[in-house]
Order: C-alpha cells, then structure tokens, then sequence
C-alpha cells in the first residue's frame, strides 16, 4: 500500500515537472521526501498503530457474499494496475521530453550554434578593432 501512494507521489511530480516545463535533474526532491515522510507517518498512525482496525475489517470482508467480493476486488485490482501505469506513464513522458536534450543530435545541433556565435563573436571583435580592414 506504500508502494502504491509512493508512485502516485511521483505520478504527480512528474506530471507537475512535464506541465510546468522544469527539468527534473536542474532542483532537489525535498518536496518528495517531505510527502514521503507524511505518507510513512499516516500509514503508522492509521494502520500499524491500531491493529484492531484491520481486523475487523477482515471479518467484514470475510462475511461478504462471493458475488459481492469479486467485484470489490476487480475494482481494487483495477485501480492499482491504473496507478501502476499512470506512474509508469508519467515517468516514460517525463524521459521522453526531457532526455531529448541529452541526445547526440541534440548536443551536435548545440555545438553547431555555439560554433556560429563564436564565429559573429570573433567577427564583431575584428571590426571593432579594425583588424577586418588591415588584411584587405
């Protein structure tokens, strides 16, 4: 059950940093262990803490009819496998939009754009100091 709220944690943040256009590897995650340290906190409280609880919600489930019970549990498998993909989803979109930037048709079409600014540099400098005019 951690698991689960730890991707939808993450599910979150992803799809926080793909809105918003932040590069998830350019700021810290202590917003992540913040929620991290809540989750883990509430999940003692509510569930480790009284165990009472979760035993008489066993014995409810138990005295369920089948017919009853089968559907609870392909409503409960059904949202987990969404939590499941949507947090791998989030995490493919998230590579997806921003590891392009690491690619090496990405660095070379970089290198080639700092080469032609370098270039304008060099040929600003050589008109301000007249250099353009000496060789001619």
């Amino acid at each position: 059950m951690i698991v689960l709220e730890f991707w939808i944690a993450f599910s979150i943040q992803n799809y926080y940093y793909i809105i918003n256009n932040i590069n998830p590897k350019s700021i810290s995650d202590l917003s992540l262990y913040i929620v991290g340290v809540i989750i883990i906190i509430f999940n003692y409280i509510t569930l480790d803490h009284n165990n009472n609880v979760w035993k008489k919600y066993n014995l409810e489930f138990d005295n369920l009819p089948k017919r009853k019970n089968l559907i609870g549990g392909i409503i409960v498998w059904s949202i987990v496998l969404f939590i499941i993909i949507n947090f791998f989803a989030s995490i493919h979109y998230s590579q997806k939009k921003f590891s392009i930037r690491y690619t090496p048709e990405f660095i070379a079409k970089e290198k080639r754009i700092d080469s032609l600014q370098k270039a304008q540099q060099i040929e600003k400098l050589k008109k301000i100091y007249g250099e353009d005019k000496k060789k001619r």
